[in-house]
């Protein structure tokens, strides 16, 4: 059995995942869901060849490896959800989500490919052809780690123990995200530092706009560090064991950035945003209530006041 460009025939069409946003309406709703459907049925092709066949397929047609990493990226990660939960999802976004985790996991265990590529072999074209790659590992988890931990969990695993070069990627991927944490909190960045964050601090943070922007930037971030500790502890603590610069190592900074998370950047992300939402109010809310109305006069007094008590006579006595 041999990989060659010749059994990539014919070409899977898989376009890139964009999923539609809650104000697209109806119909774009129904064209992802038939997009989803389409781009599983082509999964399903992929997954019923043969180790040489499915590998030719993954080399040599481009689309299936970028419609999988724009998957990672984009789809719906839903954080946090148990496997009821998140069985609860429309039946073609299901379906696709669950071949991908297969074509992933194929991918992922040099033992599903050992007819055609040995140990090394297979080391050596995931990693020069970036099938997987530090953020696609952190990806995945964020999908899958808490809806199919068990899966998710022998996926990364397996790259990390099968290609050693995986586990330094993730190392410095980790680091660089434990410092950008830290700077979107309000630590100042490193003398030196050239790149620029594209994202106020929670310092900085002004409006409601801008407050609600890097709230869901720090929940997608922590949640995905989240579903990747959950799913991997072990070899990513062992990853990031090394010690950087200033005596600490990888998992300190870590911790470290996502403590001023917790105690620091969310409690003042929400003052902020309750200052925002009160300043948007409008004026007429904020003006004290209007005095209540002046008391009725009581009518005028009689001329004559009525009688005191009853007289002799059927009328009044004069005063």
């Amino acid at each position: 059995m041999h990989i060659h460009h010749d059994l990539a025939k014919p070409p899977l069409t898989l376009p890139l995942y964009v999923p539609a946003d809650d104000d697209d309406g109806i119909a774009a709703r129904l064209d992802l869901r038939e997009v989803c459907a389409a781009s599983s049925a082509e999964l399903g092709t992929l997954l019923a060849t043969p180790p040489n066949v499915f590998w030719s397929y993954v080399l040599h047609c481009a689309p299936i490896m970028a419609f999988v990493d724009s998957y990672l990226r984009f789809a719906p990660r839903h954080l946090g959800l148990s496997s009821s939960e998140a069985a609860e999802l429309e039946s073609e976004e299901a379906e696709l989500r669950h071949n991908v985790l297969l074509v992933l996991l194929r991918l992922a265990q040099p033992a599903e490919s050992a007819a055609v590529l040995s140990d090394a072999q297979w080391a050596e074209t995931v990693y020069e052809h970036w099938v997987f790659s530090a953020p696609s590992l952190l990806d995945a988890c964020a999908l899958y780690g808490f809806s199919r931990t068990e899966q998710c969990r022998t996926l990364v695993g397996s790259v990390l123990a099968s290609q050693p070069a995986y586990a330094d990627d993730l190392a410095e991927a980790l680091g660089a995200a434990a410092e950008a944490l830290a700077q979107v909190c309000g630590r100042p960045a490193p003398a030196g530092a050239v790149k620029k964050l594209p994202l106020p601090s929670a310092l900085d943070a002004d409006g409601a706009d801008e407050v609600a922007l890097l709230a869901e930037w720090l929940q997608d971030c922590v949640g995905a560090l989240h579903a990747l500790l959950h799913t991997a502890a072990a070899p990513v603590a062992a990853a990031l064991s090394h010690a950087q610069p200033g005596g600490t190592t990888g998992t300190q900074r870590l911790l470290g950035a996502l403590q001023l998370c917790v105690e620091a950047a969310l409690p003042l992300l929400r003052r902020r945003l309750r200052a925002a939402r009160c300043a948007a109010r409008p004026a007429a809310l904020l003006a004290p209530p209007p005095s209540p109305p002046a008391p009725r006069p009581y009518p005028p007094p009689l001329l004559t006041p009525p009688c005191s008590k009853p007289a002799e006579s059927s009328t009044c006595a004069p005063a």
